[in-house]
């Protein structure tokens, strides 16, 4: 519920909101033209500054604006990243300007945004095991071929309070990465954690998150912008009026909403 001075939090008491982030990803955004969904990198950067993590890994990077706005963005700046992309695939996006080599991509990324990976990895095959463990990981590449190797290698990975974000999970863009994610929901490996309007997010079992306070935080942080990015914040993306444990969501009982 929202009012000229705020919005009602969970308590229903008024509360005085910060200023929105989402004009200056907006900048950042139309600026170096992110492979992404700009309102779903809005909701992606409140959620990683909800957890604060300690490592962030980009499967499929490309140019790295993803990773980068992330890490010009976010509140938590102490944060190791590890960029990983195919480079021997590179070529194919040469005149949209992709960089075409590690070190190219870390000279570009060094001067457009002072902006230094802990590791660029430049192949997709045989990724090494994470020095850290894995707090947040974005897959934007290949997994209709590496279905199996990928989550395994994910699942060893990845920390206690994993989440993964994944691009293009619409049916009719690569329903392959869709069914992967959802594939370690029937397995009770992962949970469904949100869904946007072409990236949606899984987490770990054994993160504790309080649902409610998370979409409330989603809420004060772009107040001033709900208009625009509201199809990606109602409740039931986040869990908080559906129980997303299993692949068959049901009502979470007690919540008024459910009657």
């Amino acid at each position: 519920m929202e009012s000229a001075g705020g919005v009602w939090n969970v308590n229903g008491d008024m509360k005085t909101l910060p200023e929105s982030k989402l004009h200056e990803l907006g900048m950042f955004y139309h600026k170096y033209e992110a492979m992404a969904n700009m309102y779903d990198m809005a909701i992606e950067l409140a959620i990683i500054d909800y957890v604060n993590p300690n490592t962030i890994w980009e499967l499929g990077a490309a140019s790295g604006h993803w990773s980068a706005a992330m890490q010009h963005l976010m509140t938590h700046k102490e944060c190791h990243f590890t960029l990983v992309e195919n480079f021997k695939e590179a070529t194919l996006y040469k005149d949209i300007g992709v960089p075409q080599d590690a070190v190219e991509l870390k000279n570009y990324l060094h001067a457009q945004f002072d902006f230094r990976p802990d590791l660029i990895i430049k192949s997709l095959d045989d990724l090494p095991s994470a020095e850290l463990k894995i707090d947040v990981l974005r897959v934007d590449c290949d997994t209709e071929s590496k279905y199996h190797a990928l989550s395994k290698w994910i699942l060893f990975n990845g920390s206690d309070n994993l989440i993964v974000f994944v691009d293009d999970v619409r049916p009719n863009a690569r329903p392959d990465r869709l069914f992967m994610m959802q594939d370690l929901v029937n397995r009770g490996l992962l949970e469904f954690l949100w869904g946007g309007e072409e990236e949606a997010a899984w987490c770990s079992p054994k993160l504790k998150l309080d649902r409610k306070h998370l979409h409330s935080h989603l809420l004060s942080l772009y107040s001033d912008s709900y208009e625009k990015i509201h199809r990606s914040m109602h409740e039931w993306q986040f869990g908080v009026t559906l129980d997303y444990i299993t692949t068959r969501p049901k009502w979470v009982p007690g919540l008024a909403v459910n009657k």
